[in-house]
């Protein structure tokens, strides 16, 4: 399975890739990284580094919410991750931030 989506958070949305067929989520944060492109219609070129996990899990890859207000925190962000999983029907999931080099 390989789905491109959106959910609608507060009064705008978040995009979403999905791919894999495993009983198990694995949700995956892409960071600041996200900021140079969203997941909107990349599913399948975001799925190639995961597959040797399809078997096993359903591999969520979300974006940041389109609009951000000022003064927007990690803790919104957090906040509207739980949203989108709860949105999904995801009430447990394994967690992999995407590595950024300059935070190492």
């Amino acid at each position: 399975m390989r789905k491109n989506g959106s959910l609608k958070i507060g009064d705008t949305e978040m995009y979403y890739a999905a791919f894999g067929k495993g009983s198990r989520s694995l949700t995956v944060l892409p960071g600041l990284s996200d900021g140079l492109a969203t997941v909107k219609g990349k599913a399948w070129i975001l799925s190639l580094p995961y597959k040797r996990v399809f078997r096993d899990y359903t591999v969520y890859m979300f974006s940041r919410k389109n609009k951000m207000p000022e003064g927007y925190t990690i803790r919104d962000m957090a906040h509207d991750q739980v949203l989108a999983l709860q949105s999904l029907g995801i009430g447990q999931t394994d967690l992999l931030r995407a590595h950024d080099e300059k935070s190492s």
